[in-house]
Parts: C-alpha cells; sequence; structure tokens
C-alpha cells in the first residue's frame, strides 16, 4: 500500500477521532455510511451474538463516477483486514502492505445491504472503514469520502471498573511533566482494557490523558475522570479548567475532586470542600466525588456532606492483612463507611494486591496472591451489588521509585499488556465462595477477651489476643498502654483494632515516643460504631470506655 494510504488508515484508526463517524452533508458530494448490526456504534456485543456490517451509499453528484471502494476492519491486534467483492476477506498486515479496494466500479445509489456477517469473535476492539475515492488505481489518492464503525466484542464478564494509569514505559512517567504518551498510544492501551470493563478511571486532566473520556465513549464505556488536586493553587486550576472543558465536550459521566489529597496532607479540608463546590457548581447534572482512604472518610464527616459520592480507597495489603482475611477486612471496612454515608452512594475507588515486591506485615505480593485477591474481591462485589474501580489495568514501572518495587506491580496486565495468569478467571465468570462473613468464635457465651501475646517490655513486637462469644464483624478491640499515662494504640487516627474470623487480633503497639517502656496494656472488646476516647498520657482509663466495653483486659508487665 502506498504510504498515502497507510497514513489515512493510521490517523483515521489512532488519532483523528474528530474524522471518525461523520457524514459527508454537503449538498453534491457522496453520503458514506457503514453500521454494526444496524448501529453507527459504539456497539458492544458478547460472544453468542452474531455481527452485521451494512453498508449504504448515495453518490449525489458523482453518480456513475468511476471509484475505488474500500471495506477494511483493523483487529484488535492491530492487523488490518479487507474485503473483496462478492465474499473474500484478505490479510493486509500491520502496515497495510498487501490490501486491495472491495470493488472498481461507477458509484451508484445503494440502499442498506448487509455485506459481511460473523459470529465468534474474538474479543476486543474492532473498527470498520467503508470508503470511495473517484481515481481508481487500487490507491487511496484521490477524493475520499468516508465512514466507520467501532465494534467493542466484550468478555463473557465485565468488571464494573479500571483504574486507567496508562504509563507503561519504562522511560514514561507523569512527574515529569510535558506529552509522555500520545494519543495513538492512548487509544491502544484503552482498547485492551475496553472489553473487560464497563467503566475507565483517570487520575489527572492533561495533555497525556484529556481524550481519555472521549475514547472511552467510542469503545461503549463510561468514563470517571479525575483531577490531580496538589498544593499547587495555579496548576489546580488549570486541572479544573481541563476537567469542565472534557464534560462540555460530553466526555465525563463521573468527576472526581481529587485523590488522597487529605492523606497527603496537600490541602485542608476546607481548601479540599470549596474545590468541590467549585466543580460541582461548574458541571451540572453529573456527579462530583472525591477519593482517599476509608478512615479519612470515617474522620470528615464534613466531607460527606460536600459531595455527591463517596469513593474510598481499601488496601488490606498496606494493612497488612493475610491474603485469606483480605476480603474479610475489608467487608468490615466498607460497612463502617456505608453506615456513615447518610444514604450517599458509595464506590469503591481503589483496591489491589501486587504481583511482585517487599512483603508488608502478613501480606505477601505474588502473582497467585494478586490473582486470588482479584477473584476474591470481585466476588464480594458481586454477591453485595458494590461498585468499583479495581486498581489497577496496567503495571507501571515509573512507580517504583515512590513505593519501592511492588509499586510497579498493580495491573491486571503486565506492562507489556498481557493478562498476567490466574486473572483471567474473573473475565470468564467465575467466582468464590463466601470467606468473607464471619460465625461466632467459641460458640454461645459470655462475650470474653484475652492477650495471647504479650511481648516483654522493651520489645518491639505485636500484641496479640483473642475474643470469644461475639460475632466478629460486630466489634472492635480498643487497646491502651501506660508510659506515665495512658496512650491509645496503635494510631489516633486508627484506634480500633479489628478481628479476623477466628477471633484473633493483633496490634502494633509501639508506634511512637518509648512505647515500648510500656507497664501496662489494657484492651476493651466495644461494639462497632462506638468512638473509643482517645488518650494522650490520663492517669485513668475513662469510665464511659468501661461502660461500653463487653469484655475487658488488662495485664502488667
Amino acid at each position: 500500500m502506498k504510504k498515502l494510504a497507510l497514513f489515512l488508515f493510521l490517523s483515521l484508526s489512532l488519532g483523528l477521532f474528530n474524522l471518525l463517524n461523520i457524514r459527508t452533508t454537503c449538498a453534491g458530494t457522496p453520503y458514506v455510511d457503514v453500521k454494526a448490526n444496524g448501529s453507527d456504534g459504539p456497539l458492544v456485543i458478547g460472544n453468542n451474538e452474531n455481527l452485521s456490517i451494512s453498508i449504504t451509499l448515495q453518490p449525489s453528484s458523482l453518480d456513475g463516477v468511476n471509484a475505488d471502494w474500500w471495506l477494511l476492519v483493523n483487529t484488535p491486534w492491530n492487523d488490518w483486514f479487507y474485503y473483496v467483492y462478492p465474499d473474500y476477506w484478505g490479510y493486509a498486515g500491520a502496515d497495510l502492505d498487501d490490501v486491495f479496494c472491495a470493488y472498481q466500479g461507477p458509484l451508484f445509489n445503494l440502499p442498506p445491504i448487509s455485506i459481511a456477517n460473523f459470529s465468534g469473535l474474538p474479543i476486543g476492539i474492532y473498527t470498520f472503514y467503508f470508503e470511495v475515492d473517484n481515481t481508481p488505481d487500487g490507491v487511496l489518492d484521490g477524493s475520499i469520502y468516508h465512514d466507520s464503525v467501532i465494534v467493542n466484542r466484550i468478555a463473557p464478564y465485565r468488571i464494573y471498573g479500571l483504574n486507567m494509569g496508562p504509563y507503561i514505559n519504562d522511560d514514561e512517567n507523569p512527574n515529569r511533566g510535558g506529552n509522555q504518551i500520545t494519543d495513538e498510544e492512548l487509544w491502544q492501551r484503552i482498547s485492551i482494557v475496553a472489553p473487560y470493563t464497563k467503566w475507565i478511571r483517570t487520575y489527572g486532566c492533561n495533555e497525556d490523558l484529556k481524550e481519555a473520556g472521549m475514547f472511552a465513549h467510542k469503545m461503549g464505556l463510561k468514563a470517571a475522570i479525575g483531577i490531580w488536586l496538589s498544593a499547587d493553587r495555579t496548576e489546580n486550576e488549570r486541572q479544573i479548567n481541563c476537567l469542565i472543558e472534557r464534560y462540555r465536550e460530553g466526555d465525563v459521566d463521573l468527576a472526581i475532586v481529587g485523590s488522597e489529597v487529605l492523606l497527603r496532607g496537600d490541602l485542608n479540608e476546607s481548601e479540599l470542600i470549596n474545590y468541590i463546590n467549585q466543580v460541582k457548581a461548574a458541571v451540572p447534572g453529573i456527579p462530583v466525588a472525591y477519593a482517599d482512604v476509608y478512615r479519612i472518610f470515617l474522620s470528615h464527616p464534613q466531607l460527606i456532606d460536600g459531595v455527591d459520592v463517596l469513593m474510598i480507597n481499601y488496601y488490606p495489603f498496606w494493612d497488612g492483612v493475610d491474603i485469606n482475611e483480605a476480603i474479610y477486612s475489608l467487608n468490615l471496612h466498607h460497612k463502617e463507611v456505608v453506615s456513615v454515608a447518610k444514604g450517599k452512594p458509595v464506590i469503591i475507588s481503589e483496591t489491589g494486591w501486587p504481583s511482585e515486591g517487599e512483603r508488608h506485615g502478613k501480606a505477601v505480593p505474588s502473582p497467585e496472591n494478586a490473582a486470588f485477591y482479584f477473584l476474591n474481591f470481585v466476588s464480594w462485589a458481586r454477591a453485595n451489588n458494590v461498585d468499583y474501580f479495581y486498581f489497577e489495568a496496567f503495571d507501571e514501572p515509573w512507580k517504583a521509585a515512590y513505593e519501592g518495587s511492588l509499586g510497579a506491580h498493580w495491573g491486571i496486565w503486565d506492562k507489556y499488556g498481557k493478562i498476567k495468569p490466574g486473572m483471567e478467571n474473573v473475565f470468564v465468570g467465575r467466582t468464590m465462595e463466601d470467606n468473607w462473613s464471619s460465625g461466632v468464635p467459641c460458640g454461645p457465651g459470655k462475650p470474653s477477651i484475652q492477650f495471647t501475646y504479650v511481648p516483654p517490655k522493651d520489645s518491639f513486637e505485636n500484641l496479640k489476643g483473642r475474643v470469644c462469644h461475639v460475632n466478629p464483624e460486630d466489634y472492635r478491640v480498643a487497646i491502651y498502654i501506660y508510659v506515665s499515662g495512658w496512650w491509645t494504640k496503635p494510631y489516633w487516627n486508627n484506634p480500633l483494632t479489628t478481628i479476623s474470623p477466628s477471633g484473633d487480633w493483633e496490634c502494633d503497639i509501639t508506634t511512637g515516643g518509648v512505647d515500648e517502656s510500656a507497664t501496662k496494656i489494657a484492651a476493651f472488646l466495644v461494639p462497632v460504631g462506638y468512638d473509643p476516647p482517645l488518650l494522650k498520657g490520663e492517669d485513668t482509663l475513662p469510665q464511659d470506655l468501661k461502660d461500653h466495653a463487653v469484655a475487658y483486659t488488662e495485664v502488667t508487665r
């Protein structure tokens, strides 16, 4: 194929999206139309659905003019196939090196006619093109009139949403600024995941990502478009203006005003809420959300008032939870958030498990654990009708510099766009049985709590214990140590310890100062919903704490 033809087709399929699905409407010019199952697209079809491609031509003033007629398709592997009348499909390669037109002859009025039918297409994004040019030489070098339709052949099961970080090459890093990836690369990377999800979510509105919403819509997906808020007020305004521009173009289905801003301390609550209100006023008709870890929402009720949707990050991995209890832990925290959400929608904005890297407490990264967690989480979400955005689509090498080696290995797909082993179980529709609900350890009886391991004085080991005769989902443990007064453990912003389904619990009691020298340790079994007092050296334990606890134990060392 001549270079001109190659340029045209690659531009149509990857870059010049303003040309896609545009019909020629000027008087005297041909009307060219291609449809998939009678639709202008994007068309989403499942495994058992047939695909029919039909074309229409109204030649107008070019009636009777000899022309080349072209019908081509670009496949999920970026290979090309061409159609030759009446029933031949040929392979044109990745670069359209060997391609033929469908028909050479005069243009004439062609009513809608089915030209090709397919069944059992492999999963992926297909783009069909119907074009005519009035220089009948087998090369696209004349006056060209065209139309296209996109077909998304989806997996048997699609997850709700994916966090889309597209920086997958070793030399790509969004923190460097400038254009790190092209629109063509962004389109290609979204097209890899498009058959497997209903939504994508982005984290910023910059030159790399600004077209993500439009591309998602063209593939039949919805788009949650995020802006990256930081301490840089000038950049914040630029991000907001970019989001508003995308909204006006119709590319935004959900607006996310910042991610973990309060966790990082880049803004205070009042500043963040002002930005949220600014965006809400500018994008009427779509929900506005903020995303952060669950503890932030539990401690910021005014933030809950300010958003339309709560977007929550849960990471049992970063909490150091064993893989077999990870979704149980997530389930407990999710119930806490829902209980304070004031009836507003709660969407999980991030959760995942790395396939490589350093262990974190009891949490061990591995391909097997990453696949297990993905299946376990999606099974839980399906059983409980919870919407979510899984973290994340691809491995992103640039994150290793900020999070260690595990930072580069959170993807369902690796950096080469290949799905990781075991991840496919979710997309074929498999689920796991409930391992997130708990029974009552030790059976019926009076609630009790005990220490099973008390680290010796001056040790930095964790405190361990066990509860009996209560449902662990309904209770937490409040722990205090005595170092010249009583102190909350492990942290003020995390004053409660969750209990495993077996009734076991574990707490880090050496999180500051000279905690290892504590002479007394106390543990209270308290119901979910009770906020224990935050102590910072008080001489005695409050009576209110003892009144609300259903069981209590204390040890001197």
